[in-house]
């Protein structure tokens, strides 16, 4: 069975977990080659790495850059079960690259304990934060100076989309000039989360209230639990309603940032907690909503 641990267990524990893990991903973007075959009129630059095909398939269910609409896989009540099973396609790839790989799983980063907090950022897992200058991150495993890691690109997109090198700015949001400093989700967010029903509600979408992934994906409630991850992680400057400068985990192609994986490996550690409560498995509720006439994903 493979098991998931917190980055912290990892450290303390299993670091040649933490080394398989970091290495297992640097040949993914480095050793293996694209399995993708996108027509050849594709809008999208084509990933010559596996690790790419990654981010690809990421933005791709990002994609329509409306605010107002529904994504696919995001802003629906398909959210939780499409990155679940996305996390499980990118673990079972890197099982595959190498027989020392082959237990190797995705740490999850318990952004409500403080250790995870300081864990996560080792050099020898996801290195630290990006430079005050221009939020280049400058050391660990994954910065572009290292020569293993860069990014995915798409120019035409602007903003977040164009730089090779992986950007950090832990916190920091500025819009139309105004400062402000960001926090990560707190335990009690995600305790509150944990006694939500039921799965989700009409509209299917962010409009939907409380309901326990519209809570968990961030678009109600105080937490923002999973949103407010991404730009914290990676900054983020809006002027007039338009990005202006973002980090590399703060956009749709934010896998771009393999901290991704550790967020979302957290985010799918809640909602399994969720299920394993019985209270939300009754005729009412069933666990996940809609049965039928949900939302395109």
């Amino acid at each position: 069975m493979d098991i998931r641990y917190n980055v912290s267990e990892l450290k303390e524990k299993y670091p040649q977990k933490i080394e398989n893990f970091v290495d297992s991903v640097l040949d993914l973007k480095n050793e293996m080659p694209s399995r993708l075959d996108p027509p050849s009129d594709f809008v999208f630059p084509i990933p010559k790495n596996r690790y790419d095909d990654f981010v690809l398939m990421h933005l791709m269910a990002f994609s329509n850059f409306d605010p107002s609409s529904p994504m696919f896989a995001h802003r629906s009540s398909t959210f939780l079960p499409w990155h679940r099973y996305f996390l499980r396609i990118f673990e079972k790839d890197l099982q595959s690259i190498k027989s020392k790989y082959e237990n190797v799983t995705i740490p999850y980063w318990d952004w409500t304990n403080e250790k995870n907090n300081q864990d996560i950022w080792d050099e020898k897992l996801m290195g630290g934060n990006g430079q005050e200058s221009d939020w280049r991150v400058m050391d660990g495993p994954f910065s572009y100076d290292s020569g293993n890691w860069k990014l995915y690109t798409v120019n035409e997109l602007g903003p977040g989309y164009d730089r090779n090198d992986l950007l950090r700015r832990f916190g920091y949001a500025k819009i139309n000039g105004s400062l402000t400093q960001r926090k990560l989700p707190n335990l009690d967010h995600v305790i509150s989360a944990l006694e939500i029903d039921p799965y989700d509600k009409p509209n299917w979408d962010n409009t939907a209230g409380e309901s326990f992934r519209n809570v968990v994906e961030g678009f109600y409630g105080d937490g923002q639990i999973h949103n407010i991850v991404h730009p914290w992680v990676g900054g983020i400057i809006i002027e007039n309603g338009q990005v202006t400068y973002a980090g590399s985990m703060s956009m749709g192609a934010s896998n771009n940032d393999p901290s991704f994986w550790l967020h979302h490996a957290n985010i799918d550690r809640i909602w399994a907690d969720w299920q394993l409560d019985e209270d939300h498995w009754n005729l009412d509720y069933k666990g996940y909503l809609p049965i039928v006439n949900g939302l395109p994903a």
